[in-house]
C-alpha cells in the first residue's frame, strides 16, 4: 500500500515537473519571438557625399580649363529591408547638379540616379555597425544651356553604380550616424543620418 502510494507520488511529481518544464520552455519561446519582432527590420537613410561618379570628369575639366562652376550634392536617400542579420536588400536614389560658365554660356547639368542595392553587415551590435554596400542602376542626365539669345536642353542617361567597401555607423538602436568610403554616384566619401524601425 505504501509502495503504491510512493510510486503514485513519484509519477505525480514527475508529471508536474514535466508540465512545468513545458510551460517554462513555451514562455521563453514567446519572449524570444517578441524580442526578435521588436528588433528593427527596416532602415531609411539620408546621405550627402563628395566627388560623385558622373561629375568627376567635370571637376577634372574645370581644374585645367578656364571655367567656373558650382556643385550641389550628391544628395541621396536609401531604404533597406533586413532579410537576415547579415543581408539587406533595398534601393538608393541620388540627386546632384552642376552649374558652370564656359565662354559666356551657362550650363546646368542635373543627375537623377536610381539603383537597387545590397548591404552586407559584417559587425552589428546595439550601438555600432560595420558594413559594405553595392548598388547598380541608371542615371537620368539633363543638360541645359543658356546664352543671351538662346536656350537649349538635352536629356540622356547612362549606367551607374555605387560601391562602398567600408561603412561605419554608431548611435542607438533607432537612430545612427554613419560614414562610408567607396566609389560611385554617392561619392568617394559620404555620411548621413539613419533611422531604423
Amino acid at each position: 500500500m505504501k509502495t503504491a502510494f510512493f510510486n503514485h507520488s513519484i509519477r505525480c511529481s514527475f508529471l508536474k515537473s514535466k508540465a512545468g518544464l513545458i510551460l517554462v520552455s513555451a514562455f521563453m519561446a514567446v519572449i524570444s519571438a517578441s524580442a526578435q519582432e521588436s528588433e528593427p527590420q527596416n532602415e531609411i537613410s539620408i546621405t550627402y557625399g563628395t566627388v560623385a561618379n558622373s561629375n568627376f570628369l567635370d571637376i577634372y575639366t574645370e581644374a585645367f580649363t578656364a571655367t567656373s562652376g558650382s556643385y550641389f550634392g550628391p544628395l541621396g536617400v536609401e531604404y533597406f529591408h533586413h532579410l537576415s542579420p547579415m543581408v539587406s536588400l533595398g534601393g538608393i536614389g541620388v540627386y546632384k547638379s552642376h552649374k558652370e560658365t564656359v565662354s559666356n554660356i551657362e550650363t546646368t547639368n542635373s543627375y537623377i540616379t536610381i539603383m537597387p542595392a545590397v548591404k552586407l553587415s559584417w559587425v552589428s551590435t546595439r550601438n555600432f555597425g560595420f558594413y559594405s554596400k553595392a548598388g547598380v542602376g541608371y542615371t537620368f542626365f539633363s543638360i541645359s544651356g543658356e546664352t543671351h539669345d538662346m536656350k537649349d536642353k538635352e536629356n540622356t542617361g547612362s549606367f551607374n553604380f555605387q560601391l562602398s567597401a567600408i561603412g561605419l555607423e554608431a548611435g542607438g538602436e533607432r537612430f545612427r550616424v554613419f560614414a562610408e568610403l567607396g566609389w560611385g554616384e554617392q561619392g568617394l566619401a559620404l555620411g548621413g543620418l539613419r533611422v531604423m524601425f
